[in-house]
């Protein structure tokens, strides 16, 4: 590897090369990770399932839908981008349209259940018994 030596001296050519490659590696594996666990926190929440087996479901669901999953991060990303873009103000009105995107995505791969015996509990803020 040849490095500058004196002041002055640009880096060469090499450096950028291997600085753009290594970046968008970490981008791809960032993307990968993003993807295959982005249902795992609702999955705890929502099914009431553990660490490991939230992980394992949001896995296979993940790669089976991994073309709409891969979109809408990308999709989500840009719009990050374009929000940071506008001296940070932008983020304020993408992140909740992130989080809805998200959870819509959410109800799509994994429908709501009904509650054991077919009843539906009422809507929060009713006075029904």
């Amino acid at each position: 590897i040849v490095l500058p030596t004196r002041r002055g001296e640009a880096m060469p050519p090499v450096f950028f090369l291997g600085l753009v490659i290594f970046v968008l590696f970490a981008m791809i594996v960032s993307l990968v990770v993003h993807s295959l666990f982005l249902f795992a926190y609702p999955l705890i929440v929502d099914r009431h399932l553990s660490g490991m087996d939230a992980i394992k479901l949001s896995y296979r669901a993940a790669r089976q839908n991994l073309s709409g999953i891969v979109g809408l991060i990308l999709l989500m990303a840009g719009l990050g981008i374009l929000g940071v873009l506008a001296c940070y103000v932008g983020v304020f009105f993408i992140m909740p349209i992130s989080f809805a995107s998200y959870a819509v995505a959410y109800r799509r791969v994994f429908p709501e259940t009904v509650a054991p015996g077919g009843a539906v509990p009422p809507p929060p803020g009713s006075r029904a018994a």
